[in-house]
């Protein structure tokens, strides 16, 4: 074929004008396409991360109703760890699985009551679209964060809490408005009057009360 025949001359009249040697092509040896058939195969056997967002969330939940308390922490811990990819979290929302994580914050376990604040806020952290999905009527957590920061007898629930509704009102309008209606502003002033003076929870009620008064104070 005079076409097959002219690619050759052509690629050499290319490298003698510049007058560099082709690079050499790569020898796929039988050895090394079993290797990339071994790596190919490892990666179709891992569960894609919806498949485990889904299997971490329905043993946070203990759907099986067969999971102790430790073993549903690791679950959100490894829910949490997930969200942390924004793809991840957005994807957690198209299937609506944040509205389930809101479940757990009425959980009678106050470890489990903190870990799902936890997911909550990391995966709200600098995201208007999640942010707006978490405060939605269809979500709507900041009733319960507000409650848990203002009630909770335990103080790491107290903490991850506010964390959470921090994330959901930085840069977000909404999430404020929300938190004033939840009576979170109260509870700041409560927490600031309460708590020791070097507790890092004073501290942060202390900086989302000046965030909230300087975004007063720009709109």
């Amino acid at each position: 074929d005079a076409h097959q025949e002219e690619l050759p001359l052509s690629a050499s009249s290319s490298s003698a004008d510049d007058g560099t040697a082709p690079p050499p092509l790569p020898v796929l040896t039988a050895e090394r396409i079993r290797e990339l058939r071994g790596v190919s195969d490892a990666m179709d056997a891992l569960p894609d991360q919806m498949e485990q967002m889904r299997e971490a969330l329905d043993a946070a939940l203990d759907v099986n109703r067969s999971l102790g308390v430790p073993d549903r922490l690791e679950a959100l811990e490894a829910l949490q760890e997930l969200v942390e990819d924004v793809d991840n979290a957005r994807d957690l929302m198209a299937a609506g699985g944040f509205a389930e994580v809101k479940g757990l914050l009425a959980a009678e376990e106050a470890r489990l009551q903190a870990g799902a604040a936890w997911v909550l806020g990391t995966a709200a952290q600098n995201d208007e679209a999640l942010q707006s999905h978490l405060c939605s009527a269809e979500v709507d957590v900041m009733p319960g964060l507000a409650r848990l920061f203002r009630e909770a007898a335990s103080a790491e629930v107290r903490a991850k809490a506010l964390y959470a509704a921090s994330a959901l009102q930085r840069s977000h309008a909404l999430g404020r408005r929300q938190f004033e209606l939840a009576g979170g502003v109260h509870a700041l002033v409560d927490a600031l009057a309460g708590e020791a003076a070097a507790s890092k929870l004073r501290l942060k009620s202390l900086t989302l009360l000046a965030d909230l008064l300087a975004a007063a104070a720009g709109e």
